[in-house]
């Protein structure tokens, strides 16, 4: 009976902090510098231009955390970063320009801290 009571305590405690977390509905938040939750702190800004450095073809998504899928960004890849960033489930995510595809790409794996995206440095004029 006692080892009941407190399973059944246990339950009714971690019933009420697991939710379900429903990707495509969910509402992006915006990405504050020292944002908690385990978010990467940006690098890329809204206007410059970046590349991918993913070992794999990252998705551009239609929205943040979307299953739709506009197009695929390949290591090496340039884009514009038109909007963001916005944090979503653990993601920083960036609104790009690859051509003509406009969309949504994370900007690291937010278990590692991998970065899959880098700011591209603007060549410093003067003596190299």
């Amino acid at each position: 009976m006692f080892k009941l009571k407190i399973t059944l305590a246990f339950l009714l405690m971690t019933s009420a902090i697991i939710q379900p977390v429903n990707i495509v509905n969910a509402t992006p938040k915006p990405c504050f510098q020292g944002a908690s939750g385990g978010y990467v702190r940006p690098r890329l800004k809204v206007g410059m231009r970046g590349r991918s450095i993913s070992s794999v073809r990252l998705n551009i998504r239609s929205q943040p955390g979307s299953n739709k899928i506009l197009g695929k960004l390949s290591n090496r890849n340039t884009f514009k970063v038109l909007d963001g960033p916005e944090c979503l489930n653990s993601h920083v995510w960036w609104k790009i320009q690859k051509g003509n595809i406009k969309g949504w790409v994370g900007e690291a794996n937010p278990a590692t801290f991998d970065f899959w995206l880098e700011p591209i440095k603007k060549k410093s004029k003067g003596k190299e």
